[in-house]
């Protein structure tokens, strides 16, 4: 999965590097080449994150459900015992998995939308007419947000990361409360 991730993000650091290209003054007599070949990668980078996020749409759901599961054992194990340094280390290790899951998909959602800045930024408004029209309907596409999704519902980036973990200290406290 990673791989394939790091795969994307090359693929669209290169489309923003073309999309750059375009504002070049001798560029601009290839612009209709370079805008077919952005489309066309683009076009590519939304197959391959549908692909990837099949492969990883029941896995990322159970990883996500298991480390909120996780998180309220866990911290409400060192709250009762904060003398345990095991728990402490098992903390760890799932806060770590569920932070690079959730980094990774991050980085890819934001470079996603790099794109659509990229393209805004061109200097379109000197296009003739069909390229604008080409920019346009790139800007369109790049619009929607690309990202890595857990069973189709949850975007998995940060701010669930961060939801997971406010979710577990919630009820944690809870519980801790209660008994």
């Amino acid at each position: 999965m990673y791989s394939t991730g790091i795969h994307v993000m090359k693929a669209i650091n290169t489309i923003n590097d073309l999309i750059k290209v375009l504002d070049d003054k001798e560029a601009a007599n290839q612009c209709e080449n370079i805008l077919i070949i952005i489309h066309k990668k683009h076009s590519q980078i939304i197959n391959i994150l549908s692909t990837l996020n099949e492969i990883i749409y029941s896995i990322s759901l159970v990883q996500l459900f298991t480390s909120t599961f996780m998180f309220l054992v866990l911290f409400t194990s060192a709250r009762t015992q904060p003398m345990e340094i095991v728990f402490y280390l098992f903390m760890l290790c799932v806060v770590s998995q569920l932070f690079l899951l959730c980094a990774f998909g991050e980085v890819i959602f934001s470079k996603t939308q790099d794109i659509f800045t990229e393209l805004y930024l061109t200097k379109w408004y000197d296009m003739n007419l069909n390229n604008q029209r080409a920019i346009l309907m790139m800007m369109q596409m790049a619009k929607a947000p690309y990202g890595l999704k857990a069973g189709g519902m949850f975007d998995i980036n940060m701010y669930t990361f961060i939801q997971i973990v406010k979710m577990a200290i919630s009820y944690c406290a809870i519980i801790i409360t209660l008994t």
